[in-house]
């Protein structure tokens, strides 16, 4: 457990793994105005917990493969990797979702519009494409080697977050 104590973030944040994209988000969120040179607005707390939800709910589905970046009015991206492909998921500053699909640095599907919700049932279909999930928590969470373990599917965080929600 690691205890979030930001003039942005002040909450309890459980974490079964260090991910770097987290930590970088988590830096993203204590960024002021003017953070690029004299450019960039502060993220609001809604960027940052949208963001962050995404995110672990990429990794609960395998896609490890990821990066954050920040734009200078105030929209976050995530971008998922894995080969020649790239699925790129933008958050505005209204908090609406942009989904992009590209291969070989070419767009193959492009999705606008999207509740965070809706971009989270949006990863689900790719999930097939870009993650691998069981791989993943058979190494990363129960520790054990590949192909000795069941998969297993830890309980979404997005709906954990509805439930018990972040105070920020």
């Amino acid at each position: 457990m690691k205890i979030i104590n930001s003039p942005t973030l002040a909450y309890i944040v459980y974490r079964t793994f260090f991910h770097p994209t987290e930590q970088k988000i988590f830096e993203i969120s204590e960024f002021e105005n003017g953070w690029h040179y004299g450019e960039g607005v502060k993220f609001s707390k809604g960027a940052i917990k949208d963001i962050l939800a995404l995110h672990r709910e990429l990794v609960l589905k395998g896609c490890f493969n990821t990066d954050v970046f920040p734009g200078l009015n105030g929209e976050l991206q995530i971008t998922v990797y894995s080969g020649k492909d790239c699925v790129i998921f933008e958050r505005s500053i209204e908090g609406l979702w942009d989904v992009t699909h590209e291969i070989n640095d070419e767009e193959s599907e492009s999705v606008q519009g999207l509740s965070l919700q809706e971009a989270v049932e949006h990863a689900s279909v790719l999930k097939s494409k870009l993650c691998n999930a069981s791989a993943s928590y058979r190494s990363v969470i129960i520790g054990t080697k590949s192909g000795t373990a069941s998969t297993i599917w830890p309980s979404s965080p997005l709906a954990r977050m509805e439930e018990f929600p972040l105070s920020i």
